[in-house]
């Protein structure tokens, strides 16, 4: 990272910039292998609080489907989990 980026940073401005010379300056730069180490994901505490009062909906759902036989629902249900898990990759969602 640090040997793509001494010669600076680009800054991409999407109303300014001109779309061809930033792809250009990407088809000439050399790939990334271990994009792993190189980008992270992050989350907003404003956010994480919105996901877990999302699961926790989720998670009641699939008790009252339960108690109601109502397993297409539940299947349903725990798909939606099972998206929400992947998309954040937070581990207490997959605990669930």
């Amino acid at each position: 990272m640090l040997h793509k980026t001494k010669h600076g940073v680009r800054v991409v401005d999407p109303i300014n910039d001109n779309p061809g010379e930033i792809l250009d300056e990407l088809a000439e730069s050399t790939a990334t292998h271990h994009s792993d180490e190189v980008f992270r994901f992050s989350i907003t505490e404003k956010l994480r609080t919105t996901v877990q009062e999302q699961v926790r909906k989720h998670q009641f759902s699939i008790m009252s489907a339960t108690k109601r036989s109502e397993y297409s629902l539940v299947k349903y249900k725990l798909n939606q989990l099972k998206y929400l898990s992947e998309l954040v990759g937070q581990d207490y969602i997959k605990q669930i």
